[in-house]
C-alpha cells in the first residue's frame, strides 16, 4: 500500500506542475466514488486544501487493491488486471514461453483510457480512474510485467511469485515477488 500511497502523491504534484486545472478534475470525479463518503471521508477529516487532494490521490491510487478483500469489487478477472506477465526466457534455456495472459494491465490501461472519455455515471468514472492510477503504478513495479521461463518453470514463474531464494539466516525460502514488493513498501 505504501508504494501506491506514494505513487498518487506522485501523480498528485506530477499534474500540478504539468496540468493543474487537470486536479480540479480529477479531484471532483473522486468525490463521486462509491467509498467517498464511507470509507475515505474520516481518513479525510482535518484535511483541507491541497493536503486534502493529495489524500484523495493517495486514497485512489490505492482503491483496486483494498477493493481486493470484497469479491465482487476486486476479485475474479479483476486480480488478473494487476499485471501483464512478457515472457523472459534466460540464454541457453530450451523452454517455450507464452504470450501474456488476457485479461492483463497492459489491456485494461488501454481501455480505461477509452471508456473514462465516454464514461457518464460519475462513480464509475471515479472507480476507473482509481483502476487507471492503480495499473499504472503496478506496471512501473519490479516483476509485474514479466514472467521468467526455465527448466524449473517450463510454465512461468509467475512474476516472480514461484521463484523462491534464501536470505541470510533464512530457513524457508521467499517469494522473489513478494520480497521485492517488501522492499519498496518498506
Amino acid at each position: 500500500a505504501e508504494v501506491h500511497n506514494t505513487c498518487g502523491a506522485v501523480a498528485y504534484y506530477y499534474m500540478k506542475k504539468n496540468s493543474p486545472a487537470t486536479i480540479s478534475k480529477v479531484v471532483l470525479a473522486l468525490k463521486q466514488h462509491p467509498w467517498y463518503n464511507t470509507e475515505w471521508k474520516n481518513k479525510l477529516t482535518g484535511l483541507t486544501g491541497e493536503k486534502l487532494d493529495v489524500a484523495l490521490f493517495m486514497l485512489a491510487s490505492t482503491y483496486p487493491d483494498d477493493a481486493r478483500k470484497d469479491e465482487a469489487l476486486g476479485g475474479g478477472e479483476k486480480k488478473k488486471w494487476h499485471y501483464v506477465d512478457y515472457p523472459f526466457v534466460p540464454a541457453g534455456e530450451k523452454v517455450k514461453a507464452a504470450a501474456p495472459e488476457k485479461p492483463n494491465a497492459e489491456i485494461k490501461i488501454n481501455e480505461l483510457l477509452t471508456t473514462l472519455k465516454t464514461t457518464k455515471n460519475p462513480a464509475q468514472k471515479a472507480i476507473d480512474l482509481c483502476w487507471l492510477f492503480h495499473l499504472i503504478e503496478d506496471v512501473h513495479q519490479p516483476l509485474h510485467t514479466i514472467a521468467m521461463y526455465d527448466r524449473d518453470h517450463p510454465k512461468g514463474d509467475r512474476g516472480g511469485n514461484d521463484t523462491y531464494i534464501l536470505l541470510d539466516g533464512e530457513v524457508k525460502g521467499v517469494a522473489l515477488h513478494g520480497l521485492w514488493d517488501g522492499m519498496v513498501d518498506g
